[in-house]
């Protein structure tokens, strides 16, 4: 089975109370929780698993839904 994990883009974001150096898009933080349901898929199934990083590759939804089809996954 194909599965695709999505970190979707975060497009049209509130943030208040936040440091300087962030309010200025100079953040990435890694989608810790689908890389390890991605490891533990990999080590426990048979499945072929994939991650989509919307914010890193900086993805808007079009591209995002493209994206999806061309992977083609059973399970998103």
């Amino acid at each position: 089975m194909k599965v695709l994990l999505i970190n979707p883009p975060k497009k049209n974001t509130v943030w208040v109370g936040i440091p300087e150096i962030f309010e200025k898009g100079i953040y990435l933080f890694p989608p810790l929780s689908l890389m390890y349901i991605k490891a533990f898929l990999q080590q426990n199934t048979t499945h072929k698993v994939d991650i989509l990083d919307g914010v890193k590759e900086d993805l808007n939804y079009v591209t995002l839904e493209k994206r999806i089809r061309t992977f083609q996954p059973e399970v998103v």
